[in-house]
């Protein structure tokens, strides 16, 4: 019995592809511990862990990350994308998955997932997110995000508004094939936090992945446990819903071909109407003390993508250009 058990052992982390977990972080020394705690319990056989300080020159994290057992990298084009790009990059795994430093996995994070990797169109998997108002989260959960189990491709109704408006899940619980990125490219460095538009990056990676005709698949049983600060006007507040309009004008911009199902949301959104995968209040902003901050961070989300795409042409001619021409 004792031979067979080793043979089901051997059999299982042979079939379970390599992986990388990438942690971006920035000046969050005790989470960033805590993170790398949670991932040292990790059951999963051939797995690394990889952490990318994203800052000009800080290493205030390389000694923690050292410590656990953790491989090392400092990214100092500013922005969380950038910094998920160059862990990527960085790491030669079958599978690459993104935890945020202030979050902490369950043992099964990984091994629940993995296993919706079997079929070749699905590229990436999210899983569920519960959130904690305490940030060392020992408090009560505050909320939970529950993708439930869900394989969608072009071939699923509303798969436009799923995949580019939360309802397929979040880069804080992620694992996406290595080569999606050979396929559909890297995260959009235009877009997520240090960055002008301040979200969005993860949402608008799953839909791409779909929109080019492969799947995103999605897992309860993998859990990520995440901090989440106090809602209301705040400098992030403002940023939040300024991002959210200016990726609205970028998906209108930049693929026009979807504009009916933009406009449908939009719609769909003002008037209230429950979604199958998202439970909308039945006001608009109801949380939020002041109207007029939330409209105007609204009527910003235009002017902050023409400039962030600006910036990006303009970054892309430099670098086509020789030096002294």
């Amino acid at each position: 019995m004792g031979a067979r058990k080793v043979e089901l052992n051997s059999i299982r982390r042979q079939a379970l592809p390599s992986c990388t977990v990438i942690v971006c972080t920035r000046r969050r020394p005790q989470e960033l511990r805590r993170c790398l705690e949670s991932l040292r319990c990790l059951r999963y056989p051939e797995h690394s862990v990889l952490v990318v300080e994203n800052d000009a020159a800080s290493t205030e994290s390389k000694a923690i990350a050292l410590g656990n057992g953790a491989g090392y990298r400092l990214c100092t084009r500013r922005g969380l994308s950038a910094a998920r790009n160059f862990g990527v990059r960085m790491s030669t795994s079958e599978l690459l998955a993104f935890i945020d430093d202030d979050a902490v996995c369950e043992p099964e994070w990984l091994v629940a997932a993995v296993p919706l990797f079997a079929s070749d169109r699905v590229l990436a998997v999210t899983g569920k997110i519960i959130f904690h108002e305490d940030s060392t989260l020992d408090s009560a959960p505050v909320s939970t995000f529950d993708p439930g189990y869900r394989i969608v491709g072009k071939e699923t109704p509303d798969w436009f508004s799923m995949a580019n408006f939360g309802g397929l899940g979040m880069g804080m619980n992620s694992i996406v094939r290595r080569g999606a990125f050979n396929i559909i490219g890297f995260f959009d460095e235009r877009l997520g936090r240090g960055s002008f538009i301040f979200g969005g990056e993860d949402h608008d990676l799953l839909f791409r992945i779909i929109d080019a005709g492969f799947q995103v698949a999605t897992c309860p049983g993998s859990i990520v446990r995440h901090h989440v600060e106090n809602l209301g006007i705040s400098k992030d507040t403002f940023k939040t819903v300024t991002a959210s309009s200016a990726v609205f004008t970028m998906l209108a911009v930049e693929h026009p071909r979807h504009l009916p199902k933009l406009i449908r949301y939009v719609w769909e959104a003002v008037q209230r109407k429950p979604q199958p995968w998202r439970n909308r209040s039945p006001r608009l902003f109801h949380d939020v003390e002041s109207r007029w901050i939330v409209w105007s961070a609204l009527a910003s989300g235009p002017f902050i993508y023409f400039w962030s795409a600006l910036r990006a042409a303009l970054s892309r001619n430099n670098r086509r250009c020789p030096a002294g021409g």
